[in-house]
């Protein structure tokens, strides 16, 4: 008998039950460094080129550049290597507006047509100077950001007791630092709310203030600066990131700052994986979650999977399609110990490889999606307890097909 078409390996069912299907198409038993067309034809898989030698982890691609850790250093890939960090352990990433987000744990860099850190402390106002002015009299007070290149602010000065005046006066408002622009918000006479009323130039350390008319207000007044945390993903303008149990989201309009007193959800055990789909994300602890709603405040968290997910194996296509199942949008694909899990939009999941695939159990690893000639193969490596990564692509073709325990060459 002469077998030339296969769909693809399954080890759970007894190798003499390999079905044979109504159009010759066979399962596989094993396959190693094969691939499967369309037209369900095996082919050798592609080799690999060595790139850089080392212990490497936490590699992320934009496309024309690629990030990794090797050897606890950060590095730039474009053809040749770049050094950016050093005593680097712990790396996230994730793309907003086409900038690359960085995270390292304790601090935020970007990356878009240069490396730097974002992480700008909360100013601090050194003064207040009152003279005679237009300002009628009453409670005032003042507020204070840096100012980024992009125009983005960083997390606001703390708040100092309000200033009250009973003749009509003018504010001069001093600060300490002369190296970065400062936005200056003040309070309408006797008013909660902050509006901004000026700007100090870099170079310059006051700000004169004869007027409070502005209609700008300072958006959120208890922020922090992005300064770290783990798993970082970008979705509907913000950016979501983990520490420990906790996932933290970003401001709507300024990706760098966040709210910690209420910007975030609380999960039984730590966060370890975190991807995002068209609709909201998709969240693992101790089990998996689906977190579905734009907006964080409207957002609905609901268990899909008992089994949690394998950290690092999450990503994204749009390439997978069910019958009679809607797959339209992105996608979300990981691996737990049950094998292949594809998340979709409507929060529903669908367990691709539980019925053929059997693994041992796995706690880390990493995925990609990969596509060649038309098909897209999601490419895992997975480490057990207490050992090693290990994945690779041979050039040479190596195949075994059984039919009844018999090898059928």
């Amino acid at each position: 008998m002469k077998v030339t078409k296969f769909k693809g390996v399954n080890n759970v069912a007894d190798q003499t039950a390999l079905t044979l299907g109504n159009r010759g198409v066979m399962e596989l038993r094993e396959g190693v460094n094969v691939d499967i067309d369309n037209d369900s034809k095996l082919s050798r898989r592609d080799g690999y080129a060595l790139k850089t030698a080392g212990n490497v982890t936490h590699l992320w691609s934009k496309g024309e550049y690629c990030f990794y850790v090797r050897d606890s250093n950060l590095y730039r890939y474009t053809g040749t290597e770049e050094l950016l960090l050093t005593n680097i352990n712990n790396v996230s990433y994730c793309l907003v507006n086409d900038v690359a987000y960085i995270s390292t744990g304790s601090s935020t860099y970007i990356y878009d047509s240069s490396f730097r850190n974002i992480t700008l402390d909360a100013p601090t106002i050194s003064a207040v100077g009152i003279t005679d002015g237009p300002l009628p009299a009453g409670k005032y007070n003042f507020a204070i950001t840096k100012v980024s290149d992009g125009g983005y602010e960083s997390a606001v000065s703390k708040v100092n007791n309000p200033v009250t005046v009973s003749l009509a006066s003018t504010f001069t408002v001093t600060v300490s630092v002369a190296s970065e622009q400062q936005n200056v918000y003040m309070t309408t006479t006797d008013g909660d709310t902050f509006y901004l009323v000026g700007t100090i130039p870099i170079g310059d350390t006051t700000l004169i203030i004869t007027r409070s008319t502005s209609t700008i207000p300072l958006a959120i007044l208890d922020t922090e600066c992005l300064a770290g945390g783990d798993n970082y993903t970008a979705f509907n303008g913000r950016i979501y990131f983990s520490i420990d149990n906790a996932l933290f989201y970003t401001d709507a309009y300024n990706p760098r700052v966040y709210s910690p007193a209420s910007n975030f959800f609380l999960f039984p055990t730590d966060i370890t994986e975190v991807v995002a789909v068209d609709t909201g994300l998709y969240v693992s602890a101790d089990k998996t979650y689906a977190l579905r709603g734009l907006d964080p405040e409207e957002a609905v968290l609901e268990e899909v999977d008992p089994l949690p997910i394998i950290t690092g194996t999450a990503t994204t296509t749009v390439e997978f399609t069910l019958q009679d199942v809607d797959t339209s949008g992105t996608q979300a694909v990981w691996r737990t110990n049950e094998g292949v899990v594809l998340g979709l939009n409507s929060g529903n999941i669908y367990k691709l490889s539980k019925e053929v695939l059997a693994t041992q159990a796995f706690i880390s690893g990493a995925s990609l999606i990969k596509k060649v000639e038309g098909k897209t193969q999601l490419l895992s490596s997975l480490a057990p307890a207490n050992e090693v990564n290990s994945f690779g692509a041979s050039d040479s073709i190596v195949a075994e097909v059984r039919r009844n325990g018999i090898i059928i060459t």
